[in-house]
This record gives C-alpha cells, sequence and structure tokens, in this order.
C-alpha cells in the first residue's frame, strides 16, 4: 500500500492537500520510500497555494526550517513476517 505523506508540522498544507504527515503514515507501519527530492521547494511552496499555507511557508523557512524538509513523502506500508 502507498501513501503520500505531507510534511510534517505544516497543518495548513496537509489540509489543503487533503493527507496526512507523513509522521503519522510512520506510526502506522509505513516507511519512507526514500527518493531524494533535493534541496528546492515544491512548487507549491513558491506561492502556487493558499494564503494561509504560504504564511505557514513563510514562518516555518524564518524559522530555519530546511527546504528539503518542506516535501512530500511517498510511505510504503511494510507488512510484518507472520
Amino acid at each position: 500500500m502507498l501513501a503520500s505523506g505531507t510534511p510534517a508540522g505544516l497543518f495548513e498544507f496537509a489540509v489543503w492537500a487533503g493527507g496526512l504527515p507523513w509522521t503519522t503514515y510512520q506510526k502506522l507501519g509505513f516507511v519512507d520510500a526514500a527518493l531524494d527530492l533535493g534541496d528546492d521547494l515544491p512548487e507549491w511552496a513558491t506561492g502556487n497555494s493558499p494564503p494561509e499555507v504560504m504564511e505557514s511557508v513563510r514562518m516555518a523557512l524564518a524559522a530555519g526550517r530546511p527546504r528539503r524538509e518542506f516535501h512530500s513523502r511517498l510511505m510504503v506500508l511494510r507488512l510484518k513476517d507472520g
């Protein structure tokens, strides 16, 4: 099973995108598919989103959050043996 996990700590984006933070998926047994998305901001964080989302991006950047942490992550459910 695959899921798109939104960036942790960006509630406004998670609501707008209709997803759960990737940290929530981790708690449910999902693991990161380990795709390298680079250090550029994703398109939604460069002005292609509602004002409340952009404000949370601005605040997170001002607080020193690394740009790579704004990417959603592809999460894969890891099945347990047995």
